[in-house]
């Protein structure tokens, strides 16, 4: 259904993609993978029927390939606590007036 990638090397990623069948790819990222509203969300091959998610939802039978990479620079920790001090500030002058 999905496969999942952990390497900063473009050209692993690259041969990874080429050389295999799936109905997604994250790369460096496992969490956000169906989150992803315009990526199409399904397997390939019978499991791919029924892709939901954006335009691809009624071109389930596509069996596109989706690939969500995440960067080296990861702000995804900010969403999760515990925030750290500096993002409980800013949030409290946010939302204390």
């Amino acid at each position: 259904l999905a496969l999942y990638i952990n390497s900063w090397s473009s050209a692993f990623q690259d041969h990874i993609l080429k050389h295999t069948h799936s109905g997604g790819v994250c790369i460096n990222e496992a969490t956000f993978h169906v989150a992803q509203e315009d990526l199409p969300f399904g397997g390939s091959g019978n499991s791919g029927l029924g892709k939901t998610h954006g335009p691809e939802g009624f071109r389930n039978f596509s069996n596109q390939k989706a690939v969500f990479s995440k960067g080296k620079i990861d702000l995804s920790e900010a969403l999760f606590p515990p925030f750290g001090t500096k993002l409980q500030k800013l949030l409290g002058k946010m939302l204390i007036r």
